[in-house]
């Protein structure tokens, strides 16, 4: 529903109706009550699930830092998370009263599951050299295999979701609810959306043809040639990048769900290992990197 419809029938909706349309950010609890339709049975329920979803949201922000769960509890003293937070309190305090006897593995788990961070056991004083390196190898090992999944994540909403339950504290778990809730909001509002931004959103990887099919299937048509358009693009593109490092960069960036971008990225690796070892080659396998393009004898 749109705005105009909302605030013309606020009598005729549900309370939850409107608290979803308040979260959607459609309307404001305000515009709400200035159109002097709003009872006071639906102002209370609305009001109450905002403070819900305001202590969820404080909530969702605590992770094991010490300082925002105190707050939730000083905020929120009977609120549904307390004693969990308390737990979480404890057993974080639990790990750094006891740095000197725990494992380094057992100080890495800790670590991965968010409860306390290398800088947190450090300032204990009580973090040999020893355990600190292995550690850090841990961490920067777990790094590697973070962006590695990333990477593999897009705008697919399994992966995503499967990225943040193997990654609850990743680098980009921010990045992968943010694409979440942008790739749920184009689902819901598709029926409003013109083929045109669809068609935009399908290039970016945020949706696929298939997802807006069953939503919007009047809207198919148009999208498709739209993609027929933009494939016959992306060829064109691709056919002039060669080995050429400035067209093969141009081509993922405009491209970057294109039919060649895995092999644009293989190429500029290839070029640069060329470039790179080209003392340690022999004659035969320059000769035919020169032959197929992939350098030219001043890059070399």
């Amino acid at each position: 529903m749109d705005k105009e419809t909302i605030l013309n029938d606020v009598d005729k909706l549900t309370a939850n109706q409107l608290f979803d349309a308040i979260c959607n950010g459609t309307v404001t609890l305000d515009e709400l009550i200035q159109t002097g339709k709003l009872d006071p049975e639906k102002f209370k329920a609305i009001s109450l699930s905002l403070r819900d979803r305001q202590e969820e949201d404080v909530w969702n922000r605590c992770g094991y830092n010490e300082i925002l769960l105190s707050k939730y509890i000083e905020n929120y003293p009977l609120g549904k998370h307390v004693e969990e937070a308390k737990q979480r309190i404890r057993r974080r305090q639990g790990i750094l009263n006891h740095v000197d006897i725990l494992t380094a593995n057992r100080l890495f788990n800790e670590i991965c599951n968010g409860i306390v961070t290398l800088g947190d056991l450090i300032k204990t004083g009580r973090l040999d050299v020893s355990r600190r390196k292995t550690i850090e190898h841990l961490v920067d090992q777990r790094n590697k295999d973070d962006d590695k999944a990333w990477s593999c994540c897009g705008y697919n909403g399994v992966r995503l979701f499967k990225y943040i339950g193997n990654y609850p504290i990743g680098r980009h778990v921010e990045e992968a609810k943010q694409r979440i809730n942008e790739r749920q909001g184009i689902l819901n509002e598709a029926d409003r959306l013109t083929a045109e931004d669809l068609f935009n959103e399908i290039c970016k990887g945020t949706v696929t043809l298939g997802e807006l099919s069953k939503l919007v299937p009047i809207k198919r048509e148009e999208i498709e040639n739209l993609l027929s358009q933009r494939n016959r693009e992306d060829e064109d593109a691709w056919n002039r990048c060669g080995y050429d490092e400035d067209f093969l960069s141009g081509y993922i960036g405009n491209y970057p769900d294109g039919r060649h971008v895995k092999e644009a990225k293989q190429r500029i690796a290839e070029k640069q290992r060329i470039i790179d070892s080209v003392n340690d080659l022999a004659v035969d396998p320059l000769f035919d990197a020169i032959r197929k393009g992939a350098v030219t004898l001043d890059e070399l």
